[in-house]
């Protein structure tokens, strides 16, 4: 996904423990509803590391709906299968690769959303671009600027040419696909 170097396990263990800390006191899901997932969406988790959202995403676009968790993490995928099969998540589709977003069909999401990892992106033109590719003409894509300053994550949308940024938080930005 035009993404940094794979973690060391010992680091991404480091950052499951960070997430499960910071869960304890912060609402990881309430996140997905204020973005606006639906019912019968489908939805893509680009990044999705151990799967914090993957519960919430799969109740709220229920039976008709579909939820791809995309990571270029072993671990991360592990973790999110076990979650599948601890949770009965029949809707989720795990994504594994660094082009793992290539198994999302195109066109088929209308919410995607990468959170706490765009800062980590290499070459975000390319990894924007696949977003792109998989979002519907109307759906939207909720990018976390991670550690960056906003700037840098305004900069590196715009010159990608494939999104509008049509909202924007103290925490994301809501980008929606430019019309060519």
């Amino acid at each position: 996904m035009a993404h940094e170097g794979k973690m060391s396990r010992f680091s991404y263990a480091l950052m499951v423990w960070e997430y499960r800390l910071r869960d304890l006191f912060a609402e990881p899901d309430a996140v997905l509803e204020k973005i606006g997932v639906q019912k019968g969406f489908t939805v893509a988790d680009i990044g999705c590391g151990p799967g914090r959202y993957i519960r919430q995403a799969s109740e709220l676009v229920g039976g008709a709906g579909r939820v791809f968790a995309a990571d270029i993490h072993e671990t991360a995928i592990r973790i999110v299968k076990r979650k599948i099969k601890k949770y009965g998540l029949k809707n989720v589709v795990p994504v594994h690769g660094e082009n793992g977003l290539g198994a999302i069909p195109e066109s088929s999401v209308d919410a995607a959303f990468a959170l706490d990892m765009f800062h980590a992106v290499t070459d975000p033109a390319v990894f924007l671009g696949r977003i792109r590719r998989i979002v519907r003409d109307t759906g939207f894509f909720i990018l976390e600027d991670g550690h960056q300053p906003r700037l840098s994550t305004i900069d590196k949308v715009e010159a990608s040419g494939v999104w509008r940024i049509d909202a924007e938080n103290e925490r994301y930005l809501r980008l929606i696909p430019k019309q060519m």
